[in-house]
């Protein structure tokens, strides 16, 4: 699969019957991806940003969505952005960029 294939199944939700799951809210949607320089840019799209106001859930999406892209050897890196602006553009503190890790267990 393509990288946008690859994460609309990481955003389209569980997969129970496999014994996986997704740290990706629901109210969360995939709107592209871009990659210049090793780095992946995923823009997403949120109801409301209280939504993922919380590092915990910062953090595992960008897991999720850093595993999902591993498979991709031209990307070293992910940096998620929110209707196309970094997070402190749109209110978040948190940091986001994320290093694709080696293995998965490297998590």
């Amino acid at each position: 699969p393509n990288m946008y294939t690859a994460l609309e199944k990481l955003f389209e939700g569980s997969f129970e019957e496999y014994g996986l799951h997704t740290d990706i809210p629901q109210e969360v949607s995939l709107q592209g991806i871009e990659v210049r320089d090793g780095i992946a840019y995923v823009d997403l799209s949120v109801d409301s940003i209280d939504t993922i106001n919380d590092q915990n859930i910062i953090e595992g999406m960008a897991k999720n969505i850093a595993l999902t892209l591993s498979q991709f050897e031209d990307i070293d890196k992910v940096e998620m952005l929110i209707d196309g602006k970094n997070f402190e553009e749109v209110g978040l503190d948190f940091e986001c960029d994320e290093a694709i890790p080696a293995f998965a267990n490297h998590y």
